[in-house]
């Protein structure tokens, strides 16, 4: 469980995500980033929600904890595969 100021109200600041990350992946050492459509609800373990305006982290609710000043890792994609 982890906890952010964005989320919640008084001293109920909990973030739910589906996977606890302790560090994001790099997409660019992923060997099936030639290939990756970003289709964030489909790929992302962790991803919310999706809308017509947007297919990537900026369409989850979580996304805002890692770009934040107090930035919480929140990315982790199930096809993840690191080049060796």
């Amino acid at each position: 469980m982890k906890t952010h100021w964005l989320y919640g109200h008084g001293e109920d600041k909990i973030v739910t995500f589906n996977v606890e990350i302790d560090e994001e992946h790099k997409c660019h050492e992923c060997i099936h980033r030639a290939v990756c459509k970003r289709n964030m609800w489909d790929f992302c373990s962790n991803f919310k929600f999706g809308t017509s305006n947007g297919k990537e982290c900026e369409c989850c609710i979580n996304h805002f904890t890692r770009w934040d000043k107090d930035p919480i890792p929140c990315f982790h994609c199930k096809h993840y595969m690191n080049i060796e």
